[in-house]
């Protein structure tokens, strides 16, 4: 029951990114919305207002066309792209085109199971449905892991993308979309959704580790989910429960495996990991396709399953009207075993199979689903067994199929014996590939590939090895290394006499491609014995990078091709990969893109100089519609050590729009002291720096800006008392002016108040703030115009400190953070900007001087709040950096808290949104006092695609 209330409580439907203010006045906007004060209407920030005053009317959708001949599936629950289809739903690309008031699409409706608009849907749009552009692509289905039940990782269907359009300048980042949680899972794609109102939208689903499941519009990620879910409370980490944890999953564990989506009955498949109290649960939903409404629920249980210590980590298969769902161990070593839990699709139950005894041949694969053909069979790979040799695995690291009517006879296809010569831990880090107009599948092992007959159910075509030969050139025969435990893609090839092709990427190695030949059913090779070398086209050198292994990888790289059928030039390699193993924290990630018939680098993140994030094992490119959409980690990623310079203070941060990102801090300098200051185009390269010297100046600093304006504040020496001091330039501080404050008689005078702690700025609802501790008290003040300050704001909420309060504004509201001497910190919340404050709430942490971050107002109540904080405990955590989670506003009882391994800042940190993303600034910890800064996602959906004209 608790769990089932969870679930409502995170129920969210369509949401409006604005809300009409009682008075009339201009709408608030979420995150990435700026108010239309004309239409009071938000729209996305960066286009200009739909309407500039009188006459103006709120721009509305109308339906659009479905786009080309429908096409069909190339069967149902196949997860098969489609041949053709109608693509509507996108939003015309003149201002002001986006449509009418959001949070209209309530109600009910279905999928359509080919592609295109039902035939009224041109009549029957109104303001939900739009306009599709001639010059917008239209997208594919991407209904399961890796595209198809075979596990090709191949979309043919790819009209915008090729070799002469993805390249630096025209094609790169169109947007990233904050979530709620890791994307471990590979993002869905389905065109032509029916909306509940009538018309349609393309829809990208994403389902995260926080159990939240999104529908986003996947031409206009940014936007407002169409629906998003909340599927129970996820598994905190580290879990006594939960065997040997994972050196991959770094602080929660929730959706693991990728979802699936069938058209036939209008939904959605996902598994949730929860803990509710002590319990532990892992229960399979069937959402609405259209609406994300409930259609049911099923708790995934037997006998001998215990929840706690498996790991659903490989995709969801939905083929002959079944569901598979695989599951396996979280680390080896543990006392999990695999298991394949079947369900039809209302999620009747059909039996779960074991495959061996605990501790034995658990199925995650990296994340891939097992493999299905049309003959209803399900292949998959097991990992390695790890009981003693007295109890010696029966069916780890093997190639299974499930067979039979009711799909419960496992037979065995391939294992290491001595007439393979492999090691027994070769199989399990990859899934089976099943290769397209033929008998056999292609698996990648820990050394080599193997190539073998599926067999059949009966004796009389039993499965046999085909070729065995090595994925990497990095290696000979005879040393033990890793070849590619991520699956490998399968592409048709191109042209008049198009050569099909594998890629493999494996660590220690460069991208590899091995052709193979229809006729013989086998790949081309130097040698007859199926224990030969074949020699493949490798990727060229760096080409992005100077530093070479940042292109021959550490770790796997997660592959999917895209072109448009077998057309010249169309053919694109898609791989992400992080830039290190780093085992105990979010790596940044890279994206890269190939030619695919020579693997010349067409494209890479970091030539376009931008930075994917944080990357998740396992995360996999979807190509659909001119766009690829990357699911993101939460943590950091694109961190800054600023190792020449040593400062005595917090650095502070605040961001210029989205033209700069700007850092301060302290210095000390043989004459005088000074604050310096810095600033960043991108976020990661930063100079133009300035100095301000204040030869009596006291603690760290703070900075804001209104948006032209820059203000920096501080505490300042200078007798008689400790007088706070505001900065205020336009142009970088080659010039400044100092703000004021009215005096009794109402003439500007200087800000002189005798301050013990540091101060803290914010800018929110056209007015600045500023906090500060004196003797008993804590004063906030506020100012119109940024010039001066007005006493009569002044109001003493809090205790004496000598440490420096925290300021934040979010969701109309202004947050002020006060600590006391001994670390506790207390929050108090004012929605009148100011003039009241709530009593205050005791953080369930110590801390001093944390951020408040807001992703956004998603539930149509609060935004998305989350605490970034360092750790001043006694024990194992002093000085770590974490983050946790406030749910509806509640400081009290922080949740999902996320601790950063490795990174460890004094006293306090700085946070400032900036195009889109939070940036956090820090200083090291214990002996480290240089100025760090990063990027923080909570978890993010990227999107690239073509880059609109300038």
């Amino acid at each position: 029951m608790r769990l089932l209330r969870w679930f409502l409580a995170g129920s969210v439907f369509l949401l409006s990114a604005c809300t009409r203010d009682l008075e009339g006045a201009p709408c608030p906007c979420a995150d990435g919305y700026e108010c239309c004060a004309a239409l009071n209407y938000c729209y996305p920030r960066g286009l200009s207002c739909p309407a500039d005053g009188a006459g103006g009317t709120q721009p509305t959708e109308t339906a659009g066309s479905s786009g080309a001949s429908a096409g069909a599936d190339t069967a149902p629950d196949s997860g098969g792209s489609r041949t053709d289809g109608g693509s509507a739903g996108a939003f015309d690309g003149s201002a002001g085109a986006f449509g009418g008031s959001a949070g209209k699409f309530g109600g009910s409706a279905g999928l359509h199971d080919v592609g295109g608009a039902p035939p009224d849907a041109a009549g029957a749009a109104g303001e939900a449905g739009a306009v599709e552009p001639l010059s917008e692509p239209p997208f594919a289905l991407v209904a399961t892991q890796h595209n198809d039940n075979a596990r090709t990782g191949t979309n043919l269907n790819e009209t915008a993308l090729n070799v002469s359009t993805v390249k630096q300048g025209s094609f790169g980042q169109l947007s990233r979309r904050p979530l709620r949680g890791a994307v471990f899972a590979q993002p869905l794609v389905a065109p032509d959704v029916a909306l509940p109102t009538g018309g349609t939208r393309d829809v990208v689903y994403v389902a995260t580790m926080a159990n939240m499941v999104y529908a986003l519009d996947a031409r206009n990620p940014e936007r407002p989910p169409l629906w998003s879910r909340m599927l129970g409370p996820s598994i905190q980490l580290p879990d006594p429960k939960i065997a040997n944890g994972s050196s991959q999953i770094w602080h929660e564990v929730g959706i693991l495996g990728t979802p699936v989506l069938s058209l036939s009955y209008g939904a959605l498949y996902v598994v949730a990991a929860t803990k509710d109290g002590d319990e532990y649960a892992h229960t399979l939903y069937k959402l609405e396709s259209s609406t994300g409404d409930l259609l049911s629920a099923e708790p995934i249980k037997d006998p001998n399953f215990v929840s706690a210590e498996h790991a659903q980590r490989g995709a969801l298969t939905f083929a002959g009207g079944v569901l598979y769902v695989p599951f396996g161990a979280y680390e080896p070593g543990s006392n999990a075993s695999g298991w394949i839990f079947r369900f039809d699709s209302n999620l009747s139950p059909l039996g779960g199979v074991r495959l061996g005894s605990p501790g034995d041949s658990g199925v995650t694969m990296s994340g891939q689903g097992p493999a299905a053909d049309n003959t209803s069979s399900l292949y998959f790979a097991t990992n390695p067994g790890y009981v003693a040799a007295s109890n010696a695995p029966v069916l780890g690291s093997r190639v299974l199929a499930l067979r039979g009517a009711t799909g419960s006879t496992v037979q065995e296809l391939l294992s290491c014996t001595s007439a393979v010569n492999c090691p027994s831990s070769e199989f399990g880090s990859s899934g089976p590939l099943l290769i397209p107009n033929s008998n056999e599948l292609v698996l990648a092992g820990q050394r080599s590939l193997y190539l073998f007959t599926r067999g059949a159910g009966g004796s009389e075509d039993p499965p046999s090895l085909v070729q065995k030969f090595r994925a990497s050139l990095a290696c000979d025969s005879g040393q033990a290394c890793s070849a590619a435990p991520s699956s490998p893609v399968f592409w048709p090839g191109s042209g008049q006499a198009p050569k099909p092709r594998l890629f493999a990427w494996a660590p220690g190695d460069l991208l590899r491609s091995f052709e193979f030949d229809p006729g013989t059913q086998r790949f081309v090779c130097n040698a007859a014995s199926y224990d030969s070398s074949c020699k493949p086209l490798a990727s060229s050198p760096p080409g992005d990078s100077d530093d070479a292994d940042r292109h021959t990888l550490a770790s796997a790289a997660h592959l999917s091709v895209s072109s448009h059928g077998s057309d010249s030039g169309s053919g694109i390699v898609w791989a992400a990969h992080p830039y290190t193993t780093d085992s105990i924290r979010n790596p940044d990630g890279i994206l890269r893109a190939f030619d695919a018939e020579d693997l010349t680098l067409a494209w890479s993140t970091e030539n376009a100089g931008t930075r994917l994030g944080p990357l998740a094992p396992g995360a996999t490119p979807t190509v659909s519609g001119g766009r690829v959409f990357m699911g993101t980690a939460d943590g950091i990623g694109s961190k800054v050590t600023f190792w020449d310079k040593d400062v005595s203070a917090t650095p502070a941060l605040t961001a210029l729009g989205d033209d700069s990102l700007l850092l301060a801090w302290t210095v000390a300098l043989p004459e005088m002291a000074a604050f310096e200051l810095t600033r960043s185009t991108d976020g990661f390269h930063f100079g133009n720096y300035r100095t301000i010297a204040d030869p009596l100046f006291a603690a760290e600093p703070a900075l804001a800006t209104d948006g032209t304006r820059v203000y920096l504040a501080w505490t300042s020496n200078a007798p008689p008392g400790r007088p706070v001091r505001v900065a205020m330039s336009t142009d970088w501080f080659e010039h400044y002016d100092f703000t004021k404050s009215k005096i009794a008689s109402a003439t500007p005078g200087p800000l002189a108040y005798d301050a013990i702690s540091a101060p803290a700025l914010v800018y929110g609802n056209h007015r600045l703030f500023l906090a500060f501790h004196d003797e008993n008290r804590i004063f906030v003040l506020s100012s119109s115009d940024g010039l001066s300050f007005d006493t009569s704001t002044i109001i003493p909420v809090g205790y004496s400190s000598y440490e420096t309060p925290a300021l934040a504004y979010a969701g109309g509201k202004l947050y002020l953070m006060s600590p006391e001497a001994y670390g506790y910190m207390h929050v108090y919340v004012s929605a009148d900007d100011g003039l009241h404050f709530s009593a205050p709430t005791l953080l369930p942490v110590l801390t001093r001087h944390p951020a408040l971050l807001s992703f956004g107002d998603e539930s149509g109540n609060q935004p998305d709040l989350s605490l970034l904080f360092s750790d001043i405990t006694d024990y194992d955590d002093r000085q770590r950096i974490k983050i946790a989670s406030v749910i509806d506003g509640d400081f009290s009882q922080l949740v999902r808290t996320h601790r950063f391994e490795g990174e460890l800042a004094q006293i306090a940190i700085s946070a400032a949104r900036f195009r889109g993303a939070w940036y956090m600034t820090w200083m090291g910890a214990p002996d480290n006092r240089h100025p760090n800064v990063a990027r923080y996602s909570p978890g993010e959906l990227v999107t690239y695609g073509m880059k609109p004209a300038p």
